[in-house]
């Protein structure tokens, strides 16, 4: 057996601070200064009216964390950095990073206590009615989505599917990915209406014209049927058991015979202890929805789509953490 270290123990008490270094370059807008050719302590510091000493420490930090490159006094941003930190790119993360850097950051500092009572005074379909934070929270998950909804367009064939349902479909990123993909396809993001009006931003932004918004709650409303595909992304994590059933009830009822359901997740293994993400992923929706969400497993899933009369369930990995599953009614 090796010898005990603390350099893991260390590794991780100082990992926050990773975090907000991160949160803090892209809250000023360093990467997308430096891609505009201000790349200098003193011409960034100028641009955004900071200290000189506070902005090369920043720097320094991000060049530590190998997400700049430093020479001669001058930054350059990494490869990584230019494509997913600066604003103008299409695969722009900075919105995911900034809800974590902020709302979730706070959130984590609750652990402890929402860990020994079970619960959290936390629920985020509550956060949703609030346009501001329905605006954050889907610009972030649109960042999330852009990477696994082009897999999913060149993993799952869609090609005789016409009518597609995003089922809180959010931003309309898979929605839009598999229209540009698919041309035969239509698709509907059925969603809470002050989501759609972000939706709406991206599809117009888009020109996905075979990609339309419905307003509504799956929670309360009937969906609406006659659909030979529906999508169910990311959103059985923030729910129980017993709702999760229903919504998978709610996405049978609303396809034709024959139809296909997709399910994307983060799935935990089979014993719950991994992968790492995963089970982090877990903590999040027990501090996000007092206490009701969770990570499942392929297994859990995959039980609750056989008792609502699904067959030929798969299981198709995606990119990154992401893993969906397929089931035909």
């Amino acid at each position: 057996m090796p010898k005990p270290n603390p350099n893991r123990i260390l590794e991780i008490t100082h990992g926050s601070w990773k975090t907000q270094v991160l949160y803090a370059a892209v809250s000023l807008g360093l990467f997308t200064l430096i891609s505009e050719g201000k790349n200098t302590a003193k011409d960034i510091a100028a641009k955004i009216g900071s200290s000189e000493d506070a902005i090369s420490r920043l720097l320094n930090a991000c060049a530590g964390l190998g997400l700049l490159a430093k020479k001669d006094g001058k930054y350059e941003n990494t490869p990584d950095s230019e494509e997913y930190l600066v604003k103008s790119k299409p695969h722009y993360l900075g919105d995911l990073v900034l809800m974590i850097g902020s709302d979730l950051y706070k959130l984590w500092g609750e652990l402890a206590d929402v860990v020994k009572t079970g619960t959290s005074r936390h629920r985020l379909s509550e956060r949703m009615k609030d346009p501001e934070a329905a605006k954050g929270f889907t610009r972030a998950m649109h960042n999330n989505a852009m990477a696994p909804a082009h897999v999913m367009a060149e993993k799952i064939d869609f090609a005789d599917r016409k009518k597609l349902l995003d089922i809180g479909g959010g931003s309309g990123t898979y929605s839009i990915t598999l229209t540009q993909k698919y041309p035969d396809l239509h698709a509907v993001i059925y969603e809470l209406p002050n989501v759609v009006k972000v939706a709406d931003g991206y599809i117009a932004e888009a020109n996905a014209d075979r990609v339309e918004t419905m307003d509504g709650d799956f929670h309360t409303d009937d969906l609406p049927t006659g659909y030979d595909a529906a999508l169910i992304s990311q959103i059985l994590h923030s729910y129980s058991p017993e709702t999760c059933r229903t919504i998978i009830a709610k996405a049978q009822n609303a396809l034709a015979d024959g139809g296909l359901l997709i399910i994307n997740e983060f799935l935990l293994n089979d014993d719950k202890a991994g992968p790492e993400y995963t089970t982090l992923f877990s903590l999040n929706m027990l501090l996000e929805s007092r206490g009701k969400g969770s990570s499942y497993t392929f297994a859990e899933i995959s039980k609750w789509l056989m008792a609502a009369g699904f067959k030929n369930i798969k299981r198709v990995p995606l990119s990154g953490p992401h893993v969906a599953i397929t089931a035909e009614k």
